[in-house]
């Protein structure tokens, strides 16, 4: 059928039909619905069908040469006859139809969402780029990245059989004011590490670690810290605490230093330590409480002045004279106790030292925690067990000043 889109455009097909076979009679109407039909077959059939269409065809077209020559008058009776058959033709067709008809409704309906979903996503598309393009001019802020701080391991707390348990540096670490320096050097073919340290008004400390087989004695031996002003700090009363890490095969060791010569007003301490060649900056923890009672106590006959107390957060020192001139040693007799906790004593004497040589000037007992926040009277007991006081103890209280 060449002349087909000169005769029946697709798009106007049915209207082409009905112009043509108006007032038809009933065998023509019967040609325009098998015509209908056929030419909505698919193209395969359409091709097989062609000669069929045009016979159909040219029947129509005598048939409307016809109808122009004389009238037709079609009775409502015949009306009817040709519903009651369009409907049955209908009903023929849906139970005729072949299987491909069936798949080309589903791949239809495929294809119908397909495209639905096509429009969605260029429309999410396009939405999504006019607002890049509405935000190209706004200002944005990028979020600061909040640094990890790394803090001190503060699991353990030093100890040993002698000064016992140093709550005071635990405290400290704790609190987050002992400073991390994770320092390292090769010392005497070892590996020591500062680790961290921490000062306030009565100690200054540092945290070692020595890398190898453990080390009982002395581990590592230093005597003094340099600070600026060439202030020096020699060893405290609680001078070296240490112990073996197994899991990390390496000695842990704490070594502290007396800072009362440690001026007042200063804040941050520039440390200098001539074994290891170590230098590093720490804050200074000024804050304090200090009392003076300058009580004087009698021991088996004996006079002794209790001068002072400075409490800091990692240690409490009281500061013991002695009124008369005492021989050396005399320092492992004298026990005490303080708030029915016992602490440590020691001597000090008028020569350098370790205290076991020249005169006994007096005594340093100190406390190994944070007495910061401690209420009411502070109760001392001092018992001596022999030379060089002799036997006999006493107990006196005071108050020490909140800071």
């Amino acid at each position: 059928m060449t002349d087909k889109k000169q005769k029946f455009e697709p798009e106007r097909l049915d209207q082409q039909i009905d112009e043509a076979g108006h007032n038809l009679d009933v065998s023509a109407e019967h040609l325009i619905e098998d015509l209908r039909w056929l030419y909505r077959a698919p193209v395969a059939e359409t091709t097989a069908n062609a000669e069929s269409l045009r016979r159909v065809r040219e029947r129509l077209e005598e048939g409307i040469r016809a109808t122009r020559q004389q009238g037709v008058i079609i009775s409502l009776q015949e009306v009817r006859s040709r519903r009651a058959r369009s409907g049955a033709l209908n009903e023929s067709r849906e139970v005729q139809r072949p299987g491909w008809s069936r798949f080309s409704r589903i791949f239809g309906g495929i294809a119908v969402v397909l495209v639905a979903a096509l429009v969605v996503a260029s429309s999410l598309i396009l939405f999504n780029s006019r607002k890049e393009m509405s935000d190209l001019g706004k200002k944005t802020t990028t979020p600061t990245p909040v640094k990890s701080v790394a803090k001190v391991d503060c699991s353990y707390a030093f100890a040993d059989n002698y000064y016992g348990v140093d709550n005071g540096e635990h405290a400290a670490c704790l609190r987050g004011e002992e400073t991390l320096l994770n320092l390292t050097k090769i010392i005497n073919g070892q590996q020591v590490t500062l680790i961290s340290a921490y000062a306030d008004t009565n100690r200054t400390f540092v945290r070692l670690a020595i890398d190898g087989e453990p080390m009982f004695v002395n581990p590592l031996y230093i005597d003094k810290l340099i600070v600026q002003q060439d202030i020096s700090l020699p060893l405290g009363p609680t001078a070296n605490i240490y112990f073996y890490d197994t899991q990390h095969k390496r000695t842990i060791q704490l070594i502290s230093f007396d800072s009362s010569a440690i001026p007042m007003g200063t804040t941050t301490l520039n440390v200098h330590e001539d074994i290891t060649g170590f230098d590093f900056m720490i804050p200074f923890h000024s804050a304090k409480r200090v009392a003076l009672p300058g009580k004087e106590l009698s021991i088996n006959g004996h006079t002794v002045n209790l001068k002072g107390i400075t409490v800091t957060h990692s240690q409490t020192i009281i500061y013991i004279e002695s009124a008369e001139d005492l021989p050396p040693n005399g320092q492992v007799n004298l026990e005490g106790m303080l708030n029915g906790k016992k602490i440590l004593v020691e001597a000090y004497t008028d020569a350098h030292g370790n205290g076991k040589q020249g005169k006994v000037i007096g005594w340093y007992a100190t406390v190994q925690e944070d007495l910061m926040q401690h209420q009411g009277n502070w109760i001392l007991k001092l018992n001596s067990k022999g030379p060089p006081l002799g036997e006999g103890s006493v107990e006196t209280q005071f108050v020490v000043p909140r800071a």
